[in-house]
């Protein structure tokens, strides 16, 4: 199993099945705002709407019950596919048939469920959310 970091320096972990990376958590809000800090099209009033409808929380404040509040939400997909671009040219969101493999993959190799575990804003479909998707990079030939 290997392991790699984004531009963030949030990990990432190889599925060989699929020939690819993907980030081990949601994007997180401190992933994103590097993104906006770059002043890559967003400003700040776009960010405090989304801050309004899923605010931030500190590591020091955290109580178990409010995960959800560390990721980003309310993305749309537009927004999703800028920040793998500003991630760099090798990453992308996977496809459908991918987060399939990658779903079969993460019970395989980390047990039954584990993706589960992960938060997401729509527990009736087995589809996430798109500020849920991790991201994936292929692999450069080194």
């Amino acid at each position: 199993m290997r392991w790699y970091s984004d531009r963030t320096g949030f990990p990432l972990i190889e599925v060989e099945e699929i020939a690819c990376a993907v980030h081990l958590l949601p994007v997180t809000k401190i992933q994103f705002e590097q993104f906006l800090a770059t002043g890559e099209g967003y400003g700040d009033a776009w960010y405090q709407s989304l801050l309004d409808l899923n605010p931030r929380i500190t590591p020091f404040k955290y109580e178990g019950r409010e995960r959800e509040r560390f990721f980003i939400s309310g993305i749309l997909p537009g927004e999703a596919e800028a920040f793998t671009k500003w991630l760099g040219d090798d990453y992308r969101l996977p496809s459908a048939r991918e987060w399939v493999q990658i779903y079969n993959y993460a019970n395989k190799e980390f047990g039954r469920g584990f993706l589960d575990s992960i938060p997401s804003a729509d527990r009736k479909s087995t589809r996430l959310n798109s500020s849920h998707i991790p991201l994936s990079r292929m692999p450069s030939s080194a």
